[in-house]
């Protein structure tokens, strides 16, 4: 590169001689160990507080903190052109750096955060030199906000006298407030003034406070209420308070309470409705009427449902109507909670807007093929039906292997929460951790599910074809042979048997649904485990268990894992396939042959089950067979279950020897 001199003689740049150059640095000779070096610690200069003062002055004319505010320290001292030492302007910018910020969820007032941060170091940390800066600057700053700064912080680090420091602050963040400036600094800085006041108990710099809120908030809701939710709410948490003051509580709530009550008529942002509700609520207080707490209730309610008029769409619609339906249910609302349930159920699904997502793949036909082939090699249908009603094998899968799938498929997702409907209608959000980890595992099983389903509906189809439909009570005495023990149960689930082979999948499920609740009561009463639940009061009658704590009750007893896994998939709810539950409900409008196979498979499980209480404890045997006579044939039965518990990679083994024990035909 070539200068011109003033003269005009050119000079070439000695930098660009390439025996000037000095070497590269070689990275590989930087220690990655090596700590940064930290800055000079600030030196107090009393020539520079005069310049410090008019740029904090100029910094906090705005109503800055934060690191918006160090930024501002440094443009300022450029645009001031004043000469401060590198440390001093580090001083500036920490005592502007520390955020101002309001207390978090819904409680009133504001915090400053003097505590340790990126770049900035606590406040009860900083030396004597910066201590000495701040006293200096105190007495020398015009600016409201920087005189409630610096006598915040002095309070903080204790600097005698702390308490007269924090006053000069509280009366200090008032001042720094103007009337006509709505904007969140302003508002936060006000609230700050009224949090210190409080905390120092100073009841005339509260009452200061309180005016100012008082008048903003009248400004406020003459105009552009809706616009500045932030600046109206806190405003409102504070009124809702009781003042130190005891003279002015009743007309401060009032004046809150009619705020409100215009807010909670025309409001319909969503968390600003449950937050006017919450503040109407608590001035209520305890000794308030039905009457009074019904009208909040109401216009709670009253706001998600117009909330829900605005939405852009049947989904956004639906989101808001069930919104109000839960604080109506939630409240004793109950014709409200019928009015709204009824304006859900009037959305046709169609209208939602949802999207079926599909994939699939391909499996190799001998799979499937190796499966079915056992069932029509005999001469008899008895065969199939035995292969059917023993096969050891949940249909959704092994429970720890599906758990483990779904971690791993959980651990590569980001979700929103899901939303599971019914007919378009929600029956369940779920939101945490935990439920989406069930949804996942609910869907790894229906995999499972889905699959083996349509290969126990296929194998029934080809007994079927082959040996035509037997006569019910063969059926019945086959079933009785394979252990059942009510000849009720069997006829019916020889009954559904017969209406699949039928190909009337409907009634099967309709006719085997209800005996698999009353097998599992029955196996239960075999266990001398408790089915009844005795009356407590006379809102609380006595009465049979219900499916589900029966099934809970079931696998502590003596149930594996798998198989209560898979009734209560098939059976119950919300992420399941909820068939007992949608039977019960009529809307079981459509079944296919993979649904019936599982039902008669999940009847067939417990209806020919053996409960065992032996020297290995109490069990339900899921693939009854034919009693053991002897008693090493027993112990042999024993120590192959034993060896199939153990050893997972031993259980195919183990259970065809244990089935060669018995003469079942293998699979």
């Amino acid at each position: 590169m070539t200068d011109i001199l003033p003269d005009g003689h050119a000079i070439e740049d000695a930098a660009l001689d390439p025996t000037d150059q000095q070497e590269p640095m070689d990275l590989a000779e930087i220690d990655p160990d090596d700590e940064p070096v930290s800055p000079p610690p600030y030196g107090f200069d009393p020539s520079e507080v005069a310049d410090a003062a008019r740029v904090l002055d100029h910094v906090f004319a705005t109503l800055r903190s934060g690191w918006e505010a160090w930024g501002t320290v440094e443009a300022t001292v450029t645009e001031l052109d004043v000469v401060l030492t590198d440390s001093c302007r580090r001083a500036l910018g920490q005592i502007a750096a520390c955020p101002l910020r309001m207390e978090p969820r819904g409680t009133p007032g504001a915090e400053l955060d003097t505590g340790a941060a990126l770049g900035r170091e606590a406040v009860a940390a900083v030396g004597d030199d910066e201590l000495a800066l701040w006293t200096a600057l105190i007495e020398k700053v015009r600016a409201p906000a920087a005189t409630a700064r610096l006598g915040e912080l002095m309070f903080a680090r204790k600097v005698p006298p702390a308490h007269e420091y924090a006053r000069r602050a509280a009366q200090a963040y008032i001042d720094a407030v103007d009337s006509g400036d709505y904007q969140y600094d302003a508002t936060v800085h006000l609230m700050r003034g009224w949090t210190l006041a409080r905390q120092l108990k100073d009841q005339g710099i509260e009452n200061a406070a309180l005016d100012i809120m008082t008048a903003r908030l009248n400004a406020l809701m003459t105009g552009e209420f809706r616009e500045r939710p932030g600046a109206v709410y806190p405003l409102l948490q504070v009124l809702c308070q009781n003042p130190r003051d005891t003279s002015r509580k009743q007309a401060q709530h009032e004046h809150a309470g009619a705020v409100l009550s215009t807010l909670a008529a025309s409001e319909t942002h969503d968390h600003l409705i449950a937050e006017t509700a919450a503040l109407r609520r608590k001035l209520l207080g305890s000794t308030a009427s039905d009457k009074q707490r019904a009208a909040v209730d109401l216009d709670e309610i009253g706001g998600y449902c117009r909330r829900a008029e605005n939405a852009p769409n049947a989904a956004v619609r639906l989101h808001f109507l069930e919104r109000a339906a839960v604080v109506a249910t939630k409240r004793g609302q109950r014709n409200e909670a019928d009015r709204i349930t009824a304006l859900m159920q009037a959305i046709d699904p169609d209208e939602l807007g949802l999207q079926v997502i599909t994939t699939s793949s391909s499996v190799p036909a001998w799979i499937p093929e190796s499966a079915l082939d056992p069932y029509t090699q005999a001469p008899s249908w008895r065969t199939g039906v035995t292969l059917f009603c023993t096969d050891p094998c949940a249909p959704t899968g092994s429970v720890a292997n599906n758990r483990a799938l779904a971690a791993r498929i959980g651990k590569g997702m980001l979700r929103l929460p899901s939303v599971l409907l019914d007919r378009g209608l929600p029956r369940a959000t779920l939101t945490s951790d935990d439920e989406q980890y069930q949804h996942d595992l609910s869907r790894t099983a229906k995999v499972w599910a889905d699959y083996q389903g349509s290969v126990l509906a296929a194998a029934l189809r080809r007994v079927g074809d082959r040996y035509g439909i037997p006569e019910l009570e063969e059926v019945t005495a086959a079933l009785l042979d394979l252990g059942a023990l009510d000849p009720r149960m069997a006829r019916s689930l020889a009954k559904g048997f017969r209406y699949f082979w039928a190909g009337d999948y409907e009634a099967a499920a309709a006719v085997v649904i209800p005996k698999i609740e009353t097998a599992a009561r029955a196996l239960l009463r075999d266990l001398d485990e408790p089915t009844f639940k005795v009356q407590i009061s006379k809102v609380k009658p006595g009465g049979h268990i219900q499916l589900h704590p029966l099934l809970e009750a079931l696998e502590k007893a003596a149930l594996d894992e798998d198989w209560a896994y898979f009734l209560r998939w098939l059976l119950l709810g919300p992420v399941g396939r909820n068939l007992r539950n949608d039977y019960a409900h009529g809307h079981l409008d459509e079944v296919t042959s993979a649904d019936a196979a599982l039902v008669l498979r999940a009847a067939a499980v417990l209806i020919t089950a053996a409960p065992i209480a032996d020297d290995l404890g109490r069990r339900v045997q899921v693939a009854p067979m034919t009693v053991l006579r002897t008693r090493p044939a027993r112990l042999t039965e024993s120590v192959l279950i034993h060896v199939k518990r153990a050893a997972a990679g031993a259980f195919t083994a183990a259970e065809l020897l244990r089935r060669e024990l018995r003469g079942t035909p293998r699979q």
